[in-house]
């Protein structure tokens, strides 16, 4: 019987005097899909956390 590849993990922290948490989930896909959700105030930086992941 196949083992599932589902995977969980977050972390969090501060950058600068910020909180920040990170949350990573990966499900049986064969391709990268990234999802970033942030207060309006930090769309702006979106497109460049997905091409940093």
């Amino acid at each position: 019987m196949p083992k599932s590849m589902t995977g969980y993990g977050g972390a969090s922290g501060a950058f600068e005097n910020i909180p920040l948490t990170v949350e990573v989930k990966s499900v049986n896909s064969r391709y990268l899909e990234t999802s970033v959700r942030s207060p309006k105030s930090l769309s702006f930086a979106e497109d460049a956390i997905k091409r940093t992941v």
